[in-house]
């Protein structure tokens, strides 16, 4: 039963008619207030004495009925959108605990971390400050002394330097995507030993190109 109840869809399909009955409402006092309006003119017709009295008493019956209608209304919108809150906050819950026990493939969990290594979207906020003391040089080398010994610290830095070397890659074709046709492929060949060692748009490498020739050029004209 929780699962069907517990489901986005399902709660729409629940919380419906809550905004038609809130639109009914709203409907119903503007129809008193006209009837209202027409009762006000009844005094100046022509009217019998009795025809009045009786207008009179069902247009008290009608107010009474119409303030009824509205408390019923009132409260059982208040409960419903109370009971809607929870129903959503438990959904929230719900999904939230669904989701840490999704079980994504090596593969999709390593497009999404290149997406979001790329993309700068990963990061880590500090909430508080922190002060921890620095090794001394005997340390650091019992450290790495040991972390050469590790073999899941090795195969972690395999896999960080496939992951970093895959979004090198990507980043160097989008690259070469931009050059346009008519340019060197001896000057596009050594962009991408360039690009290697130094990650760098194929405008700027090009800037750096024509500096060093400016240079070359004026070197050997103080000769």
């Amino acid at each position: 039963m929780e699962t069907k109840i517990f489901n986005l869809e399902k709660i729409k399909e629940i919380t419906n008619p809550i905004e038609e009955l809130q639109g009914k409402t709203n409907h119903l006092e503007k129809i008193h207030e006209e009837f209202v309006e027409s009762t006000k003119s009844i005094g100046n017709l022509s009217y019998k004495e009795e025809y009045i009295n009786q207008i009179q008493v069902l247009t008290g019956i009608l107010n009474q009925i119409k303030e009824d209608l509205f408390k019923i209304s009132n409260d059982n919108i208040a409960k419903f959108l109370f009971f809607q809150d929870n129903l959503i906050k438990k959904y929230m819950e719900s999904f939230k605990e669904s989701l840490k026990h999704l079980n994504l493939s090596e593969n999709s969990s390593r497009q999404i971390g290149l997406f979001l290594i790329e993309n700068k979207k990963i990061s880590k906020i500090i909430d508080k400050s922190s002060f921890i003391n620095s090794l001394s040089l005997n340390q650091w080398i019992q450290l790495l002394n040991s972390l050469n010994k590790n073999s899941l610290f090795l195969t972690s830095i395999n896999k960080i330097t496939e992951f970093y070397d895959a979004i090198m890659k990507k980043r160097l074709a989008s690259e070469l995507n931009k050059i346009q046709e008519h340019i060197d492929p001896i000057l596009i060949e050594e962009y991408k030993t360039s690009f290697k060692t130094e990650e760098k748009t194929f405008d700027q490498y090009l800037q750096e190109i024509e500096g060093q020739l400016t240079r070359e050029e004026l070197k050997s004209k103080r000769k």
